[in-house]
């Protein structure tokens, strides 16, 4: 059985990563769905990947203009992924860039508030 609910959730994670990463003007990534995502890591023992939900949700709470949120997720998917990557991991600079001037980032506003 928890090979089955395993399974499940990493279908939705699928799904939810799908969704967040949909920037079509008709998507429906949210930062619910994001935080969403980061529960299902964790059920599922992918901390040490944190950084990719974490980074989903910083960009889902840009893109509907709530700058506080994102910078506090940025921040997060920056820590996880110095453990993981290093000081120059592959997304760090983007984390940096939205940690630094939300507003600014091509994510902003970008979706309405849902």
């Amino acid at each position: 059985m928890a090979g089955q609910s395993s399974d499940l959730r990493l279908e939705e994670i699928d799904r939810l990563q799908q969704t967040l990463n949909d920037w079509n003007e008709d998507s429906t990534g949210s930062p619910k769905k994001a935080e969403k995502l980061i529960q299902l890591y964790r059920k599922e023992g992918l901390e040490g990947f944190l950084d990719i939900a974490y980074g989903y949700a910083a960009l889902a709470y840009n893109a509907v203009g709530d700058a506080a949120k994102a910078n506090k997720f940025a921040k997060l998917a920056a820590e996880a992924l110095n453990f993981k990557e290093g000081p120059n991991g592959r997304d760090m600079e983007m984390w940096k860039e939205l940690t630094a001037n939300p507003k600014h980032h091509w994510s902003w506003r970008w979706r309405k508030r849902t």
